[in-house]
């Protein structure tokens, strides 16, 4: 007869303890509930900044915006102040193919090193195509013929009251010298070697 007594007293004092634990848990989440405040603007004001997203309103990324595939732009593309809405016409999507330039390294990927320009300075012209000029040149000298002075006189006895004047053998040396031509120059200015490459 204890047992049963002390059994249902137990019970009920477990019953009790449960309802008390259940009671506390509960009151401190609604507590939680009401004191937490949300952000008192809109982003980015006081909080994160707007996330990017599909819209149709222009949006601004201050910091880098990487990008691990293609970047696709069905209005036009600006960098700056300068856009563009179509290609080149005959690019192939960014630098037309033929175009010749100079690299400070190989060619790169897409480009084929330009033999023909190696030695060689480049001219503008209306066609490709045509040669000219030497690396090197010389000068043709022909000096005129000519003839010695005739000399003069020498006073002789100047401090004698009467001097005489001495005159040696009057007479002339015809000169002419055969047309020659000088040694080989180089014709180059200071230069600086590059590698030109052609657009594939």
């Amino acid at each position: 007869m204890l047992n049963k007594i002390l059994n249902k007293e137990f019970s009920v004092l477990s019953i009790l303890i449960s309802v008390l634990i259940l009671g506390t848990i509960t009151g401190f989440g609604i507590h939680l509930i009401f004191a937490w405040t949300g952000p008192t603007t809109n982003p980015p004001d006081s909080n994160i900044s707007a996330l990017l997203n599909t819209g149709s309103a222009e949006q601004t990324k201050s910091g880098t915006l990487n990008i691990g595939g293609q970047m696709k732009a069905t209005g036009g593309f600006c960098i700056g102040t300068d856009c563009i809405t179509e290609w080149p016409s005959g690019s192939t999507g960014d630098i037309p193919s033929g175009m010749i330039a100079m690299f400070d390294t190989s060619c790169p990927t897409g480009w084929t090193r330009f033999a023909a320009l190696d030695g060689k300075f480049a001219m503008g012209a209306s066609s490709y195509g045509a040669t000219g000029g030497t690396s090197t040149h010389i000068h043709s000298v022909n000096p005129p013929a000519t003839d010695t002075a005739t000399p003069g006189c020498d006073w002789h006895g100047a401090d004698d009251p009467n001097p005489n004047q001495f005159c040696g053998n009057i007479h002339t040396h015809s000169v002419d010298i055969s047309a020659f031509d000088s040694g080989s120059g180089s014709s180059l200015p200071p230069y600086v070697s590059v590698v030109f490459c052609k657009k594939d």
